[in-house]
């Protein structure tokens, strides 16, 4: 978590920053390094100059040294706009080389985020941003963050033609304050409100909302007369995946008839995993589909019973298709025949298969459970008996 910060005054540099402005500066220094102090940065905008200062650290380290001052004293008077960042390292060392801002040919650039891909990682190359404004030298800004994957909120600086961008995406947070003949950008909204009460900038001007405003996502802005205004999108592009229906999901005791299917297969290996706390089974379906599966269960034949782990498991396909894993009618290794399910609780006591969640006879006299499918035959024999 970084954060940045601007001071914009409108038209060209007939409005130079004055000393009011160079100590709304500071202020925003310190606040903003509540997001990020493992370094700070500065950068002054000027016609046919532009000035950056670093340093290790918290922004006291620029602020109460002779380069600070010399670098203040500059701004006042002839910086046309100033915009700085304070750190808080995701990639690459805590080192003043690799505080922002970065400057890359014409382009200077401060960072709140991370690029998973904002160019190739580059030999020297040590923090993601820097990579992203040599991406932007080559490509120019809309390019770059079209293809960007990750968080951003940039403030981008063209030394060459004094125009000034700034864009952001979901990720990040960015806002920005006009006064008619000012802009002021934060990355949040109520470091900014306390900076301009502070210093007593909160100005409403003909034309102007008088409100914090968030830059809107994936909208690259630039600066002019009027403020910052709305420019191109750099919305990464909407790929639609190819619909695929999800398998059907069952639990034990709650059978849906008609839905699903029963798979058998033969077992193949038995493993343990998981340093003997779970078992891995392998195995093929009559078919010749691999089956692989984890489950607690080290019996096979307790699979039916206590296991039902087999359900959500899948099946590995050839084709790529996913289907359920159903300990039912399992069919043992070297043996032709299936080895029926133990009786118990969950089957049927007649057919031995498997009980619905609700509707199947519990005979009092035995404990013995009947599907619907079996309730007919044992009535007709006048055993006691409650529906469940």
């Amino acid at each position: 978590m970084c954060g940045i910060w601007g001071i914009f005054p409108r038209g060209s540099a007939k409005y130079p920053l004055n000393n009011k402005d160079i100590e709304l500066a500071h202020t925003m220094m310190v606040m903003t390094s509540l997001r990020g102090s493992h370094s700070s940065g500065v950068c002054g905008m000027a016609d046919g100059d532009t000035k950056i200062i670093k340093c290790l650290g918290d922004p006291y380290n620029i602020l109460r040294s002779e380069a600070g001052e010399r670098f203040f004293r500059w701004c006042f008077g002839s910086a046309r706009g100033m915009f700085g960042h304070g750190r808080f390292a995701t990639r690459g060392a805590v080192t003043a080389e690799n505080a922002h801002p970065f400057r890359e040919g014409p382009w200077v650039l401060v960072h709140n985020g991370f690029i998973s891909n904002g160019g190739t990682r580059r030999e020297g190359v040590d923090v993601d941003s820097h990579e992203l404004v040599i991406k932007i030298n080559e490509v120019g800004p809309k390019a770059a963050l079209l293809g960007v994957t990750g968080a951003f909120a940039i403030i981008l600086y063209n030394t060459e033609t004094g125009a000034v961008y700034a864009c952001r995406n979901s990720q990040r947070p960015l806002h920005f304050f006009d006064t008619g003949s000012m802009t002021f950008v934060m990355s949040e909204d109520s470091t900014l409100y306390a900076a301009l009460e502070r210093h007593n900038r909160w100005v409403k001007s003909e034309g102007y909302s008088g409100k914090i405003e968030k830059f809107k996502e994936n909208v690259l802005y630039h600066l002019d007369k009027s403020g910052f205004v709305e420019g191109e999108s750099v919305a990464p592009p909407v790929v639609e995946a190819p619909f695929r229906q999800a398998p059907t999901y069952y639990s034990v005791g709650r059978e849906k008839s008609g839905k699903g299917e029963y798979v058998t297969f033969t077992i193949d290996t038995l493993s343990p995993v998981e340093n003997g706390r779970a078992y891995k089974y392998v195995g093929v379906t009559d078919d010749n589909r691999a089956v692989e599966f984890t489950t607690h269960v080290k019996d096979p034949t307790r699979l039916d019973k206590v296991g039902m782990a087999p359900i959500h498991k899948r099946i590995l396909h050839n084709s790529g298709e996913t289907l359920l894993v159903r300990a039912k009618n399992i069919f043992w290794e070297d043996e032709e025949e299936s080895k029926p399910a133990p009786k118990d609780d969950l089957h049927c006591a007649e057919c031995n298969g498997l009980l619905p969640a609700v509707g199947y006879l519990n005979l009092l006299t035995s404990g013995e459970k009947l599907c619907p499918d079996c309730v007919s035959e044992v009535m007709s024999c006048g055993v006691s008996e409650r529906v469940n």
